[in-house]
């Protein structure tokens, strides 16, 4: 065996690139990643249990295919638990850790994504409730008039929604030619 229970379950990274793996991991096959760890890692059911939250009993069941996991939670506690890199985690189908740079390569791609990423959480703040309420508001007021006047009321609506979005954007520009003058 290798290490006690309580230490950490790390695969060696080249686990996660082999073929089967991969094919472990979008399958979202639990049992298979259970024997990865017993495999490579010589991980027992109770160092499973401790890495996982999982009680060493469930282990069981879930390595003989008696249980499903179907809770997302469930998945990310197996993944902290084994310790899985971000390419691995995706392929489980969750969020990598490292949001800015989920294949490790910190390129000027993934700088940009990044930015835009911070830029729409700094505009999502300042939606209020006030502005949720007024959302709501144009959203149900959209639908009374597709269900009294169909589309084409719908149509007429979005295309004076954006004349007004195009002169807001204008507008500014105008001003500052007047005051350049």
């Amino acid at each position: 065996m290798h290490g006690n229970a309580f230490e950490p379950i790390q695969l060696p990274e080249r686990v996660w690139d082999r073929d089967e793996s991969r094919e472990i991991l979008r399958k979202r096959d639990v049992a298979g990643l259970f024997t990865l760890a017993v495999k490579y890692a010589g991980a027992s059911q109770v160092r499973l249990s401790a890495a996982t939250g999982i009680a060493q009993g469930r282990i069981s069941q879930l390595m003989r295919g008696q249980r499903q996991v179907t809770d997302l939670e469930v998945y990310e506690r197996i993944a902290a638990g084994l310790g899985l890199p971000d390419h691995a985690r995706i392929l489980l189908g969750l969020a990598p850790l490292d949001i800015a740079s989920p294949t490790g390569d910190h390129g000027d791609e993934h700088q940009e994504q990044t930015e835009e990423l911070t830029a729409r959480i700094e505009a999502a703040a300042a939606i209020d409730p006030t502005m949720v309420m007024i959302l709501n508001t144009d959203t149900n007021n959209l639908r009374l008039l597709d269900r009294r006047l169909g589309s084409a009321a719908i149509a007429a609506q979005i295309a004076q929604i954006e004349r007004a979005q195009r002169h807001a954007q204008c507008e500014p520009l105008l001003l500052a030619r007047r005051f350049d003058r």
